[in-house]
């Protein structure tokens, strides 16, 4: 007779996202998403001000370069009359949550391993809160964009209702970096400097300073797998009536989103298990 072998397949079994034990630690996560704002700006002169001055200065350098590299009028017809400063600072608003959410993500496992070792929670609250945090600042740029659509007199358009759809992309494809990034960071430091340096990369191959309509067809679907491509256009569809981005780059752009949401939420729950060992 054979004697019986124990398997430890919780890990198998486990589900992909624990949304009652969420639930259940929710005051927990909201607690973590004020300390994560709170601590930003606590010592900054003008606080929350920098969510919009960010994007502010941002704008600046690319309204002053770019208009002097392409003709006026070749500008116009890519934006559709939308001033280039405002059609630059429409696509901030969403890059700068991205990057972001990343960026606090990356080292949120790293900077609370006290918490880790002595605590139990989920260990998704997290990373999970550091998007949330930067969400936050989300609202407060768009808020800023609204200000300077007014003072350029530039109406909103009436598809600012579809705006919350385009958020769906941008959490997934936070989230699931984030949660792949905290944990790589556990193992390996150096990931913290190589996610600022693809972070400076990624902003010159999203299409916020420019329109992907400028690029060539082959390029234009090598850039629609990035995630952020459909969600910048879809942000300024919605409150510049900017041109729409086309059915088959936003497909693309947003099924790589939910890939790597997929892929994050998996890596994850697999090494969740060893998060304490190496804090």
């Amino acid at each position: 007779m054979n004697p019986a072998v124990a398997v430890n397949d919780a890990g198998v079994e486990a589900p992909l996202l624990e949304w009652r034990e969420l639930r259940d630690y929710r005051d927990l996560l909201a607690l973590l998403v004020w300390r994560e704002m709170y601590l930003r700006y606590r010592h900054t002169l003008i606080g929350v001000g920098w969510s919009f001055l960010n994007p502010l200065m941002t704008m600046a350098v690319f309204g002053l370069i770019v208009p002097n590299l392409v003709s006026r009028q070749q500008l116009a017809e890519y934006t559709r009359g939308v001033p280039y400063p405002l059609y630059v600072f429409c696509g901030l608003v969403p890059w700068n949550c991205f990057a972001h959410a990343l960026t606090r993500a990356t080292t949120c496992l790293v900077d609370q391993k006290a918490l880790l070792k002595n605590v139990y929670f989920p260990r998704l609250a997290l990373p999970l809160s550091k998007v949330i945090a930067a969400c936050a600042d989300l609202l407060i740029a768009f808020a800023a964009l609204l200000a300077l659509m007014f003072f350029a007199r530039t109406a909103p358009s009436l598809n600012l209702v579809f705006l919350p759809l385009f958020l769906l992309p941008l959490l997934a494809a936070a989230t699931g970096a984030g949660l792949i990034l905290s944990v790589l960071q556990l193992r390996y430091r150096d990931v913290f400097f190589l996610m600022q340096f693809f972070m400076q990369m990624g902003l010159l191959v999203t299409p916020v300073w420019f329109p992907l309509e400028a690029l060539p067809p082959a390029l234009r679907w090598l850039v629609a797998c990035n995630p952020m491509t459909g969600v910048v256009q879809g942000f300024r569809w919605a409150a510049l009536k900017a041109p729409a981005p086309s059915v088959s780059v936003l497909a693309v752009s947003s099924a790589a989103a939910a890939v790597l949401l997929l892929a994050g939420l998996l890596f994850f729950r697999k090494r969740q298990e060893t998060i304490a060992d190496y804090v």
